[in-house]
């Protein structure tokens, strides 16, 4: 019975239909409106098949977690992210204060453009601690993910983003992956619009299950420095152009592993 209640304030994406209130108390609610919301306790939901947590829809949100923790169903069945930004919510400030986004699909997702994430801690999420998806002009800073099913940042169809002074470990796949997802034919599995114009600066990249830092070959112009990787199980930096770094230009980084002569 709880199930098809929570199915019904659903939307077919999963989007919340229920408006948050100014300080947040439980899972499955969107921001409609422009202003301050605040996280007023922990909060999660362990339903199998969850949607996002909060998901803001307005532009010109500040949303502030207050340190609090978000946790999803952490069994593989979520649908949704913990903070999910919805196309329409440009502008958006989702402030962590150091809080822990876990067992969700993704646990930060942006889809939009002028935002802002900010000192979260994303781990134990099924796909990425953090995902851009389409989404533009944004600032990701001082987050730590760890332990992700797949990616700790994965910056997706998305142009002119900054990724800085984050750590990344531990994640199934690569710590951060800037471009498509690869198929066995050396394609794109799925999205092939590239990731241009992205910065990569001042982020550790560690034990990583695949590469700590990679730029997909399907995108350009991206610039990754003063970066550390290390231990990671592929290569620490990686650049996946055929002719070398395409034009991206990497600088200034530490690392012992790297595909590139041309990755410094």
């Amino acid at each position: 019975m709880v199930g098809a209640v929570a199915a019904a304030l659903m939307s077919a994406d999963g989007i919340a239909a229920a408006q948050c209130a100014r300080t947040i108390l439980k899972c499955g609610c969107t921001i409609t409106s422009a202003g301050l919301f605040t996280l007023g306790n922990p909060v999660g939901n362990s339903a199998s098949g969850a949607g996002d947590c909060i998901a803001i829809r307005a532009r010109n949100v500040v949303l502030n977690l207050n340190g609090y923790s978000i946790t999803g169903p952490s069994t593989g069945t979520a649908k949704g992210s913990g903070v999910h930004i919805l196309k329409s919510a440009s502008g958006a400030f989702v402030e962590g204060l150091g809080a822990t986004i876990s067992g969700w699909t993704n646990g930060v997702e942006t889809d939009s453009t002028n935002g802002t994430i900010d000192n979260i801690v994303t781990d134990s999420n099924d796909k990425a601690g953090v995902f851009l998806f389409k989404a533009n002009d944004n600032h990701v800073t001082r987050i730590t993910a760890e332990g992700n099913g797949q990616f700790g940042i994965f910056v997706s169809a998305s142009d002119q983003n900054d990724i800085a002074a984050s750590q990344v470990s531990g994640n199934g796949a690569d710590g951060v992956l800037v471009g498509c997802i690869a198929n066995s034919r050396g394609g794109c599995a799925v999205q092939t619009k590239p990731s241009n114009s992205n910065d990569v600066y001042a982020v550790t990249s560690d034990s990583n299950g695949g590469d700590g830092i990679k730029v997909q070959f399907n995108s350009n112009r991206n610039n990754v420095g003063d970066c550390s990787a290390s231990g990671n199980a592929a290569f620490d930096m990686s650049d996946r152009h055929s002719n070398g770094c395409g034009l991206d230009q990497w600088f200034a980084n530490t690392f012992t592993t790297a595909n590139r002569t041309c990755i410094q």
